[in-house]
């Protein structure tokens, strides 16, 4: 009948966006599920490898893992090989989390970028399947997700090589909700687990501790997860929340280091400024609901693994 035409293009228009939601709800929830499976294998294996890494039996997490804090005249042990300190050659280096792509070039290029992470520490190599190529103006980069920050002139972080760009790091927004708005405290990639205002367990003579609660190592890997095909909402109860979408402004830092400085937003008309972890903040920026600058879906996963340290200088 004449009355009846178009009535499959209406009905499947009403559908569609129903299965539209069930699709993006699909991908995104699929990835947030791998990157959980893969940050509990960072986190066991990072703990598991500190547990039989020869570190005198009195410092703290921060000496072993990052050469940060250790007591006066205390040198973490060095490995041969790279002459880097131990930890930073075998269980994790930080001044890996951002490899420059334009440094590997020609028809040998996916063999050294192999070559590359093969020389990389355990937890580098793992953490590899989770880090994304970014396009911007300072560069072509395979980096861990989050907020791409720029190193102080003259301090470079960590050696990893001649494929990594140390004038840059990751930072990973933790945000959180004030009654300014929108909060942000910067947490590192791995950190050690402790209770609120508590010394860790790493140390076997930490006297705040317990006999059984020392000498453990507890530690947490972070990721900033962030998805590409769902906007993010300000909560409000049972109201309609469809007018109130995350956007860029408005953010305060409450604290934390994010390492260096804090790259300032693109042009909104480079394609390159837009995408899950865009943005000054690395909170994401998407055109969405009418040409609106919004922040996508995101949550800080964390996985975490405990050992029993196993081994001692």
């Amino acid at each position: 009948m004449t009355s009846e035409r178009g009535a499959a293009l209406v009905e499947f228009a009403l559908v569609s966006l129903v299965l539209y939601l069930l699709l993006a709800a699909a991908i995104d929830f699929g990835r947030m599920m791998f990157i959980a499976q893969a940050l509990q294998d960072v986190a066991r294996v990072t703990a598991r490898e500190l547990s039989v890494t020869p570190f005198a039996a009195d410092i703290s997490f921060s000496c072993a893992m990052f050469t940060q804090g250790c007591p006066p005249g205390y040198v973490p042990p060095i490995d041969p090989a790279s002459g880097r300190p131990l930890a930073q050659a075998r269980i994790f280096n930080p001044g890996c989390l951002v490899i420059d792509l334009d440094a590997f070039t020609g028809d040998t290029a996916d063999a050294d970028l192999e070559n590359f992470f093969a020389t990389m520490p355990i937890a580098n190599r793992m953490l590899r399947g989770l880090m994304m190529i970014d396009r911007s103006s300072s560069g072509r980069f395979l980096r861990f997700p989050g907020a791409l920050v720029q190193r102080a002139a003259g301090a470079p972080g960590p050696d990893c090589g001649p494929g990594a760009r140390t004038d840059f790091t990751v930072a990973i927004p933790l945000t959180g909700r004030d009654a300014a708005g929108d909060t942000i405290t910067w947490v590192p990639l791995i950190e050690e687990i402790t209770a609120a205002g508590a010394t860790g367990p790493f140390s076997l003579t930490n006297p705040t501790l317990t006999p059984g609660q020392r000498g453990l190592v507890a530690l947490r890997v972070n990721f900033p997860y962030q998805a590409a095909m769902m906007t993010a909402f300000a909560p409000r109860g049972f109201d309609n929340n469809v007018d109130s979408p995350l956007e860029e402004g408005g953010v305060s830092i409450l604290g934390g280091d994010p390492g260096g400085d804090l790259l300032p937003n693109g042009p909104t008309d480079d394609p390159d400024s837009f995408g899950p972890y865009k943005g000054k903040f690395g909170l994401g920026r998407q055109l969405a609901l009418g040409g609106k600058t919004v922040r996508p879906f995101r949550r800080l996963m964390s996985a975490h693994a405990i050992f029993r340290r196993e081994v001692f200088q």
